[in-house]
């Protein structure tokens, strides 16, 4: 079974999901946008857990300050196919509340 680590929430489905596709490695930027993270602190930690798996499989990063969105997205625990089916029933969900606002 794998390691769960402590994560903030996901502050936003649909940055997660892009960046995941957009990005071949993260910023800090980038993980303040996919988490409810506002600490640098809380940044770091979850870069740092990344960087302990890259030194594992011996994988560098092309950028010093950032963190490989594959390793990352494991990691974390963030499945893509789970994320993209989440989003795809908000957008259902958004969608409903909406007809049903204007009846």
């Amino acid at each position: 079974m794998a390691d769960v680590i402590r994560r903030p929430n996901i502050r936003d489905i649909d940055a997660a999901v892009r960046l995941y596709y957009e990005k071949f490695e993260l910023s800090s930027k980038d993980i303040r946008a996919i988490f409810d993270a506002k600490s640098t602190a809380t940044v770091s930690r979850l870069k740092n857990i990344v960087r302990e798996e890259m030194s594992k499989t011996g994988r560098l990063p092309w950028d010093s300050h950032n963190v490989p969105t594959d390793i990352a997205y494991r990691v974390w625990g963030l499945e893509i196919g789970d994320l993209e089916r989440r989003r795809a029933k908000l957008m259902k969900l958004k969608e409903t509340l909406g007809v049903l606002a204007n009846v």
